[in-house]
């Protein structure tokens, strides 16, 4: 078993050189070296989906840019959006009732 560190130290690595290239230089294979990608992106995606239930967008967001190519979390990032443009209009929607309120309180006084 690999220690958590050498995991993570991996996994950075794969930011800046090919899969192949790092697995070689760590001494793993390459499927393990997926194996621990997938792992770690899987844990990403579960803290944005938390993220997301705790209305943490802006969070959310800089979390999911920072994995362009997993298609999983690329979606959320698109759920994220639509979820902040959801919210941005249910607010505009709640402030124009609350002037439509105060125009109907106005004209009967």
């Amino acid at each position: 078993m690999y220690s958590l560190e050498v995991k993570e130290q991996a996994l950075l690595l794969l930011k800046e050189y090919p899969i192949k290239e790092v697995a070689a230089k760590i001494g793993i294979s390459v499927p393990t070296l997926y194996n621990w990608k997938r792992e770690y992106e899987k844990t990403i995606s579960k803290s944005i989906s938390q993220m997301i239930i705790d209305l943490e967008y802006d969070k959310a967001i800089e979390t999911a840019k920072r994995f362009p190519r997993d298609k999983f979390i690329q979606s959320q990032l698109i759920t994220i959006y639509i979820k902040q443009v959801n919210k941005a209009n249910m607010i505009k929607q709640l402030k124009l009732q609350n002037a439509f309120r105060r125009i109907s309180l106005f004209k009967i006084n």
